[in-house]
């Protein structure tokens, strides 16, 4: 049985949708808590005197969209629903995301997973939000979907996809 990670962090989920184009769709999403490096006070005062917000007031969904149309690639990003985009003013956001996938990505154990956040509609409908899942299916895609290895992939594949706008942003 896993080891569960008492961090900061908690129902950990990640979805990631790649295309024989090279097109990639990166989700990630986690519930932040103050328990540790106080991770949810910090990110609130980053995004004070912007318009982002987090989701009830502790949940943070980071979508990573990269479009290859030809020698061109696109990468756009954004923080609950609304677009995020690389400035200088959100450098620390994406550098305090990046920090978030590192815990993720260096975690021996597993995140917690409540069973209140498990139990409820947002558990599926924050990792897949476009999808109709059959009821049968429900229980595997949530252990898939909240499992270590598929949110360090997903935490690692987004870090990389940040990295690389901020090269272009900054060359």
């Amino acid at each position: 049985m896993d080891k569960i990670n008492f961090t900061g962090l908690r129902n950990v989920g990640a979805n990631f949708y790649g295309q024989q184009n090279g097109d990639r769709f990166y989700r990630m999403v986690m519930q932040l808590n103050n328990m540790g490096s106080k991770d949810l006070k910090e990110f609130k005062n980053l995004l004070k005197g912007t318009d982002l917000s987090l989701v009830d007031n502790d949940f943070l969904i980071l979508d990573s969209f990269t479009l290859e149309e030809g020698n061109a690639i696109k990468r756009n990003f954004y923080l609950n629903e609304e677009e995020l985009p690389i400035t200088d003013a959100t450098a620390k956001i994406f550098s305090k995301i990046s920090d978030l996938n590192n815990l993720i990505i260096d975690s021996k154990k597993r995140f917690l997973m409540t069973k209140k956040y498990r139990d409820s509609e947002k558990c599926l409908e924050n990792v897949l939000p476009y999808e109709t899942i059959d009821p049968e299916d429900k229980n595997e895609i949530i252990n898939i979907a909240h499992s270590k290895r598929e949110t360090k992939k997903v935490a690692a594949g987004i870090n990389e996809e940040i990295k690389q706008a901020m090269i272009k942003y900054y060359s």
